[in-house]
């Protein structure tokens, strides 16, 4: 995991993670526990006063106080909620409708979010599916095309990770840097036009009324 500002990686943020399970998909091991632990003793540290902090939206980065959903809750979890935090409920609630004021009540902003708005900064959240408009997606993108390229069956852990901070060091310069982020700035600027061409054809329909 690695994280970047303007035109350079951060050194301090560089966190490799080696998955106990040799099989399947590594995310899966990877939880909020670990992600908390970085963002708040390798990221956060580093990170300029008051800056935005742009994220995408995999589980680990919205997990909220209230990780579980009342949705997911038993009708005596439910009422328990209430109970802890000073709420009367009638004893003969419908599950429906204890369901609906846990709804309400719940913290639903993601700790992430909370932990750095603790400290002055703002967090923005990338629309789903967008990987484009991250730009340490494409650092990835570099980073595993020459990793892949070296890499075999037969290579081990410690030499895919010495690999991996070779190519971290010598791919991703400043100058590299500076050109992701111009790449995804352009990718913005044409999603804006997009928006709003889209809004003066909305407008025009409106303005002419309906066509039949």
């Amino acid at each position: 995991m690695h994280a970047m500002q303007e035109n350079a990686l951060v050194d301090e943020a560089w966190l490799a993670f080696e998955a106990k399970k040799s099989k399947g998909d590594a995310h899966g091991q990877f939880d909020w526990e670990i992600f908390q632990r970085w963002f708040k003793e390798q990221r956060l540290p580093h990170v300029p006063s008051r800056r935005l902090i742009v994220l995408d939206r995999c589980a680990f980065h919205m997990v909220c106080r209230d990780s579980m959903g009342p949705s997911q809750m038993q009708k005596v979890d439910l009422q328990q909620w209430l109970m802890q935090r000073g709420r009367t409920w009638e004893e003969q609630g419908l599950r429906a409708r204890l369901t609906e004021e846990v709804e309400r009540d719940r913290e639903k902003k993601p700790m992430v979010e909370v932990v750095a708005e603790e400290q002055g900064h703002t967090v923005l959240f990338l629309p789903v599916h967008h990987p484009e408009l991250n730009p340490i997606e494409l650092i990835w993108a570099r980073v595993k095309n020459d990793c892949g390229a070296v890499f075999s069956n037969s290579t081990s852990v410690k030499e895919q990770r010495q690999h991996l901070e070779a190519s971290l060091k010598k791919d991703i310069t400043p100058a590299y840097g500076t050109k992701v982020y111009e790449h995804v700035q352009k990718i913005e600027e044409k999603y804006w036009q997009t928006d709003l061409m889209m809004d003066d054809e909305i407008e025009i329909e409106d303005d002419e009324g309906p066509s039949f």
